[in-house]
């Protein structure tokens, strides 16, 4: 989770001679840089900007050979010497001090590289004769054997193992042999081409020159050698038909493990590949191939590369990447071997860089809970984001992964306005913005990882890109740049200001620059230069305050100034880290150096100190004794961090060993430490636990203050000794708060006689916050504050369900100092009497003592068989099998219906005497009927169960009440019948005499009975006219929706014939399809549009497969908007219209008996209207089918529509790999009605005499 920055960026110019140097070496006691061109040896002092002297060896008669060369240099700071080897074979001292120059040895065949061991002991050298001689540091010889005259520990039969055959080195090797040494000096490794088969290989050796280990053989292996300072691998580079790798090797010489350089294959060469001291850097030097593929060409107009790689968690990280034009192409290249991040350069143009870095984690500095905690991490073109808030993701994996066209090399958080919002500083010195969106959906430059694919739901805001701007003057001028990384220590203070840093040609001033941050996206992709400030010294180090926005900058020396160059303070040494925020109300500067440690302005209060991070509410640190600690920034820092860290107290917390802060998010109580290996652990230190439990208690949000302190196992009497009268006075919330028994009992156990926030968790609570917290007036003192507790909260609960709560009230009352258990067992046994009384239900299933059963069996055995039966069944609360066993018994009517009263039992007795039966014309029973009929019981059946049917026969058969009969059938649209009934009584008395036979004549006595002659006026007449006024009402909406979505489809369709002819059908496709568009182009053809969206619906259908029917049942209903402009509104109109027509050809049985109904009652002219408005809609909607769905065919032939589906769908179901049978069947079902909806044609529903009306 970490990235490099700058930490300085010098550059020396102005040596013309420095063009051809090829080596250097540091004298880390004067910072002296020594370099060596083909025939000369300079001493360069960076800080006096000039070559102090130079030793030429032709001159000095060491060169004597037209080809003669230095080939390397070493300084050795015990000698005060420079030692260098020549291709001609002399071995070389050079005094640093008197210039005087001495040839230690030579060797006949020449010579072709040096190296000295990393404690300067030893000294290698390998021959023209491709021997490898040993020599000690006073250069006595030691001569080795031949690498080809060894096959390494493994014996011959290693020897004789075949191994796929390496072809010859590429032409543009130097063909030169490569020598590392191991950080211990125990072992060195060479790479050498060999003599008969033309490919590199690998030979380790040990300190006494003898071959070790051959490694296997690797084709395309490259010239670039290096090992680990930290021994565990060896690195070079390999071409491979399709990519070009970073490769290591183990002591055995055997691969372990690559990575994938960010170039073509054949686009660069590495020259050298170079880890920094302390083995976390890996620097890897690169050039075009673009001017020749020879060796010996002199690449004059090639670019360089330089890439600085680290690794965590198995994962190589690009974290910086240097191009260097022709003109100023690197021709050395090394690492200071005392500042392990200091990196220095020579330049074809003369000029010496050297650049220093630092670890640095870039995360969002919010202080509320709008910022989402993000952290970012540069990964060559991508910025890998996780937002902590929300989810925590191990790295190497992140939740989104940001996109650039060309590498980055730093990112910068707001830290004003929306503390969300990055600025992204790209290598070639352009600024890209990202605001954080206000969707969910991912664009083309943000892409899904770990909160993104199948199964998984975005919970968290993407951010969008604004533009990538060039800086700019303040006339819109370009800003030269005399060196990469020229603009650095960028920062993002307010939200319309990005600072950076650049430093005079002297090194000795920084000029602070202030570009205008646009708040749109502006067409000139510019940021302009808005002001300039020149700050005495070299700024390393920049800070800015998180509320008030204010910058501070460290220069090299210590100092700490304002943008005014006023001086805040001065810090002891240079700090490689420095913060700034308010702590006791003071604004502080904060600074921890290279070797731990750790000050509070010009105060040094820890040595320790292995990161830092400021918390909206707390300084949060890590030291070397593997501990976290917080400090309130409210309080004396000082002597907060003077103490010895007790990690017995809340404050201080163990970590595991070399744990690193990441960040800790505001308002939260998450801190994330990275391990060394890189894996990621969050830990709530109980300071931030208990800091949160603080404010949910001061806003009386108990609930949420519980459940932190049960997750975290704080002490539950936090709780009440937050606030002992605050908890008095809103016990009732706090109840409603924890809301199960459970809770409360758990807080009740944990009750102790003791302020907690004196004794356990002094350190949250100053003295003055402590004496705020006054106990209630009244209260008992602490002695008794557990009773007090118990006595309100059980009053509370009784007050508020003490059923629920029963629990909870016992536990009150036996954790009081004096436990009331008499009244805790009073109350028990009164609820043990009610949980007997419902095991008596279960006699039949558990045994029961005899002397409770027998005098029951006794009884039982003097009666009857069935009224035995009915006793037991009575008694066993099966009180419908007990009617059932009673009715059996003649004799016993009366006792029948008074248990049918009692228990309520009406529609059982009615099934066991129907109407039919002899006991039904009883007068008792008529009583029973009337009053299940008449009463609630039916009021209820009715209202849930909706089966007025059901009820009108009840009614005409029990009740004898046709009306209600009427009414219900009505309710249920059933014309025909509630015709029927009616009917039976529609002719009053007066006509009676003429009904001789039929319904008349049966009917005639009924109607005379009840005088019901008005059903119709009455009843039937006014349902009819509503439903028919309903129904062309219905009929008039639907026609109106039906326009209006027919209306807008072509409208859509017609804005994406525009675009199409805009972008064409491919560039359309290409802007749609992001990861979350499903939305395609639907051209004009029938096949192009009908498989665009079968393609977007099949993909939509397999993502939500996985859910479950009742959520597939939800998100069917939210497939599609409706809303203009939607993604699927195309797909959305065709299936709204889908489905009013499907709507309207399924009311025909429903008009065919509305009009059947209206035509019985003289309703002619009604139900012609019906008839004709319903006839004028089922034409208007088969007109519009070819025209919606597309069709050159005939709409009414859906014979084939399945197969033309299957047809459609098919390359889709391909490309989706759809095997299972189901699945298809189930997509081609739901994706019919993309193609047409079937329209009916027949007309049995019409009544023919209504259209002559």
């Amino acid at each position: 989770m970490r990235n490099l920055e700058v930490f300085s960026a010098k550059l020396t110019s102005g040596f013309p001679e420095l063009r051809d140097v090829h080596s250097i070496s540091v004298d880390v006691d004067t910072d002296r840089i020594y370099a060596t061109s083909n025939s000369t040896l300079f001493s360069l002092n960076s800080d006096k900007q000039e070559i102090e002297w130079r030793v030429n060896l032709k001159e000095r008669g060491y060169l004597e050979g037209e080809n003669d060369r230095i080939l390397a240099l070493q300084h050795l700071p015990d000698i005060q010497s420079v030692s260098m080897a020549t291709s001609n074979g002399d071995v070389i001292l050079v005094n640093t001090q008197d210039k005087e120059m001495e040839c230690v040895g030579t060797v006949d065949s020449g010579l072709t590289n040096m190296c000295w061991s990393p404690d300067q002991e030893l000294l290698v050298l390998v021959t023209g004769q491709d021997t490898v001689i040993l020599m000690t540091r006073e250069f006595d010889p030691d001569v080795g054997e031949k690498a080809t005259q060894f096959h390494g520990t493994a014996g011959k039969e290693a020897a004789k193992e075949k191994s796929e055959e390496a072809g010859e080195v590429l032409p543009w090797d130097d063909k030169l042999v490569r020598i590392s040494w191991r950080g211990d000096g125990e072992y060195f490794v060479t790479s050498a081409i060999h003599p008969h088969r033309g490919f590199r290989q690998l030979r380790i050796w040990n300190r006494e020159c003898n071959l070790q280990f051959t490694s296997e053989e690797v084709n395309g292996l490259e010239q670039a050698l290096d090992w680990k300072p930290s021994g565990s691998l060896i690195v070079s580079s390999q071409r491979l038909p399709n990519r070009h790798d970073i490769v290591f090797f183990e002591r055995n010489g055997l691969r372990h493990g690559e990575f994938t350089l960010p170039f073509d294959k054949s686009e660069v060469k590495v020259i050298e590949v170079l880890w920094n001291l302390d083995s976390t850097i890996l620097a890897v030097w690169m050039e075009d191939l673009s001017s020749g593929n020879n060796s010996d060409d002199i690449q004059i107009n090639t670019k360089s590369y330089v890439q600085l790689w680290t690794v965590s968690n198995y994962h190589w990280y690009l974290k910086q990447s240097l191009t260097f034009d022709t003109s100023e192409r690197v021709t050395a290249i090394f690492w200071d071997p005392e500042p392990a991040n200091r990196l220095h350069l020579i330049c074809a143009n003369g000029s010496h860089l050297q650049y220093t870095w630092r670890s640095v984690t870039s995360t969002s500095q919010g202080q509320t809970q709008s910022d989402h905690g993000w952290a970012a991490v540069i990964d060559g073109c991508e910025v890998l984001l996780t937002p902590f808030r929300n989810m925590i993701v191990p790295p190497p994996m992140s939740a989104f992964a940001l996109k650039l066209p060309t590498f980055v090399n730093q990112v910068i958080w707001s830290l004003s306005g929306d503390s969300n919002d990055l600025a992204v500083i790209l290598q070639d010195g352009r600024v890209a913005l990202y605001r954080l969106g206000k969707d969910y959906a991912a664009s083309e430059d943000v892409e899904l990882r770990a909160a993104g694919g199948n199964g998984f739901h975005v919970r968290s805001l993407l951010h969008t890109q604004q533009g990538i701007y060039k800086l700019t003057g303040k006339n819109g001028e370009s800003l030269e740049a005399s060196q990469p990384l020229h603009f650095h220590h960028f920062a993002w203070p307010s939200s319309d200001t990005i600072l950076t840093v650049t430093y005079s040609s002297d090194n000795k001033n920084s000029t602070v620059m202030y570009f205008s941050v646009p708040m749109d996206s502006s067409e000139d992709k510019q940021m302009s230069l808005s002001r300039s400030e020149l700050i005495s010294g070299q700024i390393v180090s920049v800070a800015v305050h998180p509320s008030s926005g204010k910058v501070i900058f460290q220069t090299s020396d210590g100092q700490v100034v304002d943008d005014n160059s006023q001086l805040i303070c001065k810090l002891p040494l240079t700090s490689v880290q420095i913060g700034y925020c308010t702590m006791q109300n003071k604004e502080t500067v904060l600074g921890m150096t290279d070797r731990y440690r750790f000050y509070l302005n010009d105060v040094e209060i820890a040595s320790d100190v292995t990161s830092f991070a400021v918390h909206s509410e707390f300084l949060i640190l890590t030291t070397h004794s593997h501990t976290c600690k917080c400090i309130r920034l409210d309080q004396d820092s000082t002597n907060s961090l003077s103490v010895s860290f007790n990690t017995i107290e809340e404050n201080v917390r163990r970590v595991e060993r070399g744990s690193k802060i990441v960040l800790s998010v505001a308002d939260d109580t998450k801190v994330i430490l990275q391990m060394p290996r890189g894996n990621l652990e969050t830990i709530h230190p109980r300071a931030l636990v208990l800091s949160k439990v603080k404010k949910f208690l001061s806003k009386l949000d108990f609930g949420k203050a519980f459940d932190l302190v049960r997750r975290h196992r704080i002490s539950m009497n936090i709780l009440y000794d937050h606030s002992p009268q605050i908890f008095m006075e809103h016990i009732d919330d706090f109840v409603s708060g924890l809301e199960t028994f459970g809770n409360i009992n758990l807080f009740i156990t944990d009750l102790k006689e003791e302020d907690t926030t004196v004794t356990m968790y002094h350190k949250s609570y100053p003295v003055e916050e402590a004496t705020a917290n006054q106990r209630p007036s009244g209260m008992s003192g602490d002695n008794n504050k557990v009773d007090n507790i118990c006595d309100a909260l059980r009053s509370a609960l009784e007050r508020i369900n003490d059923k629920k709560y029963f629990l909870s009230m016992l536990t009150c009352l036996a954790k009081k100092k004096t436990p009331e258990l008499e009244l805790v067992l009073e109350k028990i046994n009164e609820l043990r009497l009610k949980v007997a009384e419902e095991a008596d239900s279960r006699e039949s299933s558990y045994p029961t003592d005899p002397k409770e059963y027998l005098p029951f069996l006794n009884e039982l055995r003097k009666m009857p068989a069935l009224y035995q039966k009915f006793n037991i069944d009575r008694h066993l609360k099966r009180y419908t099998k007990a009617l059932q066993h009673l009715s059996q018994c003649p004799d016993r009517l009366d006792e029948f219906i008074k248990f049918v009263e009692e228990h309520a039992l009406y529609s059982n007795a009615l099934q066991i005497h129907p109407s039919e039966s002899r006991v039904y014309k009883m007068p008792w029973i008529s009583d029973i009927h009337f009053e299940y009929i008449s009463g609630d019981i039916l009021t209820v059946f009715l209202k849930d169960h909706r089966k007025s049917s059901d009820a009108a026969i009840l009614y005409l058969d029990y009740c004898d009440d046709p009306e209600e009969a009427v009414v219900a059938l009505l309710e249920a649209t059933n014309w025909q019948e509630a015709s029927r009934v009616v009917s039976s009584f529609k002719y009053i008395p007066l006509h009676l005499e003429r009904a001789t036979y039929g319904p008349r004549a049966t009917c005639g006595p009924q109607i005379i009975k009840y005088g019901r002659a008005d059903l119709f006026e009455s009843n039937f007449n006014p349902t009819v006219s509503e439903a028919a006024d309903n129904t062309l009402a219905d009929l008039d909406f639907k026609k109106e929706t039906f326009m209006k979505y027919k209306q807008r489809l072509a409208i859509v369709r017609e804005e994406k014939r525009q675009q199409v002819l805009e972008f064409g059908e491919e560039g359309l496709n290409e802007m749609e399809n992001d990861l979350y568009s499903e939305t395609s182009s639907i051209t004009g053809s029938t096949s192009g549009s009908i498989s665009s969206s079968v393609s977007q619906y099949s993909q939509y259908s397999q993502r939500k497969s996985g859910r479950s029917s009742k959520n597939r049942r939800k998100a069917d209903r939210k497939k599609y908007s409706l809303k203009e402009g939607s993604p699927h509104e195309e797909l959305a109109l065709m299936e709204a219209l889908g489905g009013l027509v499907k709507t309207i050809d399924e009311l025909r049985e429903e008009i065919k008996q509305l009009l059947r109904a209206l035509a019985s009652v003289n309703m002619t002219t009604v139900a012609s209207q019906v008839q004709k408005w319903y006839g004028d809609i089922l034409k208007l909607m088969e007109r519009n089918i070819t025209e919606i769905w597309q069709l050159e065919e005939d709409p009414g032939d859906q014979k084939n529509v399945m197969s033309r589906v299957q047809q459609t769908i098919n390359p889709t179901l391909e490309a989706l790999k759809v095997s299972s049978g189901a699945q298809k069947k189930q997509l081609l079902a739901e994706m019919a009605f993309l193609i047409t909806t079937k329209i009916e044609r027949d007309t049995k529903w019409q009544l023919k005499m209504l259209d002559e009306i």
